[in-house]
């Protein structure tokens, strides 16, 4: 690559050089269905609720204790939302949750909903409703 496609991002023909990357934020909805999915993790119930584009890609997680009585304020349940609002963000920049999944599986998690963290065990049972993780 010379320095002038460099400096510009550009091909000498004009073409961007990673037309691919997405920049921008999708906006999603104010109101939207969501696919509600429940899991257990390490003995406990959680409930994954999946916001899907009209694509069917994910955009936006949330992830809560589904056992009624469970307490809202533990650290547990404030972990796993700051977890859920990253994971959401990067969706909305067009991450696909399929890479995400693959990606922190490869960094040495395990494939087990009880050996990996919270958050890859709520993205794993999403993509299991899309049939990309069977």
């Amino acid at each position: 690559m010379d320095e002038q496609t460099f400096r510009t991002g550009r091909y000498p023909d004009g073409s961007l050089i990673k037309p691919e990357v997405h920049t921008g934020r999708v906006r999603i909805p104010n109101r939207r269905d969501c696919d509600t999915l429940d899991f257990d993790w390490r003995g406990q119930r959680w409930t994954v609720s999946v916001y899907r584009d009209d694509d069917g890609e994910p955009r936006e997680i949330f992830l809560t204790p589904a056992l009624k009585g469970a307490k809202p304020e533990s650290d547990i349940h404030a972990a796993a939302n700051l977890a859920a609002i990253l994971v959401s963000t990067l969706l909305q920049y067009g991450e696909r949750l399929a890479d995400l999944t693959q990606r922190l599986t490869a960094g040495g998690w395990g494939t087990g909903a009880d050996d990996q963290p919270l958050i890859l065990a709520a993205m794993n049972k999403a993509l299991e409703k899309d049939g990309e993780n069977d």
